[in-house]
């Protein structure tokens, strides 16, 4: 079966050429945010005439997807590959000086043959006619791939909307580089967006392009403070990949490792056997890596000729045994930071993997 992003979703309850095979049940999926996270929607959400402010609109435009890709999600784990009926429900909350609204996407899960192209433009024929409507969208997609040829793109609210619209992934390190350098311009509720953004702008993109893109981006971007920005974004994304993963973990490069070693505990979108293998080993990869950049030794208490044992950290600065993070640069005995998965953390996590999908999975 082909995998959640092949879903197709309709908001007729039919469609000419569509066969459905088997009606499986209703989905719904619900998003409820709070106003005073997105900054400007905390303000009033009607202006003095009544319409929804600009910020406002573009913020409920990205939950909307959201909540689009969540029913993807229950359509998808019930077996189905089309979403029949889709309609979305917003309802706003109020209570106690806060506000806080939700969004409600249903529709039917139904089983269809798998016919990619049924649904495919009207105006994109096997003539190869197209429309006005499709011309000046192609005319859009070489303005935008002009202006990064010659450095001049600039990552307005116009581009995002258009290139996750149309799925750009043919320009998806280019936006992760300029995204890169807004995100440290910014601040506060402004990284904020420009993380979701990326997020939404990666999964309007197929699911191998996302892993191109963002795993090479990661381990060849030159900045490191971004590396968790993107690591964070991969796991929202669930985007694991264990071949590369455990390519990357055997490289000579320690930089590299110690990233491949924040991917191994990224879920799956969904777990299957077979993963037990592969869980085992990534497990014996980093087992026989060696990532401790301290050093165990012994010194002398005051006033007495007694040795106690202690760590010294790769800054210098010497450790109690039994304090797990640095008094001084605040990293462990490994080099990771306490908001890092450290190598005995990544084996935990994977060892519970393998004893959940031993226990609740068909071999």
């Amino acid at each position: 079966m082909s995998g959640k992003e092949n879903i197709l979703v309709i908001t007729t309850s039919s469609h000419e050429g569509l066969k459905i095979i088997r009606y499986i049940k209703p989905v719904s999926a619900h998003f409820v945010a709070d106003t005073e996270y997105f900054g400007e929607m905390a303000a009033s959400l009607n202006d003095v005439i009544g319409v929804h402010s600009r910020t406002f609109q573009k913020e409920v435009s990205l939950i909307y997807e959201e909540a689009v890709e969540k029913l993807k999600t229950k359509a998808f784990e019930a077996g189905g590959n089309c979403i029949l009926g889709m309609k979305i429900d917003t309802l706003e909350i109020s209570g106690k000086g806060r506000k806080m609204f939700m969004i409600t996407a249903s529709g039917t899960a139904v089983l269809t043959e798998d016919k990619r192209n049924v649904l495919d433009k009207s105006d994109e024929n096997i003539n190869e006619v197209i429309s006005t409507e499709r011309m000046d969208e192609l005319r859009r997609r070489e303005e935008i791939s002009r202006q990064i040829k010659n450095n001049e793109l600039k990552l307005n609210e116009d581009i995002w909307k258009f290139i996750t619209e149309n799925s750009m992934f043919e320009i998806g390190l280019e936006v992760l580089k300029q995204s890169e350098k807004e995100f440290y311009a910014a601040e506060g509720d402004k990284r904020i967006r420009i993380f979701y953004l990326l997020l939404h702008y990666f999964n309007s993109i197929q699911e191998d392009k996302q892993i191109d893109l963002l795993y090479r981006f990661l381990m060849e971007q030159a900045d490191e403070k971004y590396d968790n920005t993107i690591i964070r974004l991969m796991d929202e994304l669930h985007i694991f990949d264990q071949k590369r993963i455990l390519l990357y973990l055997n490289s000579q490069d320690d930089r590299i490792r110690r990233k491949a070693l924040q991917l191994t505990v990224i879920d799956k979108k969904y777990f299957e056997y077979s993963d037990i293998k592969r869980y085992q080993a990534l497990i014996e990869s980093i087992e026989s890596k060696n990532f401790v950049t301290g050093e165990l030794t012994k010194k002398k208490k005051m006033l007495s000729s007694k040795e106690i044992d202690i760590w010294v950290c790769q800054c210098g600065a010497k450790n109690k045994i039994g304090k797990n993070y640095c008094v001084n640069c605040k990293r462990d005995i490994y080099g990771f930071y306490e908001s890092e998965t450290n190598p005995s953390a990544a084996v935990e996590k994977l060892q519970s993997n393998i004893e959940i999908i031993k226990k609740y999975i068909k071999n």
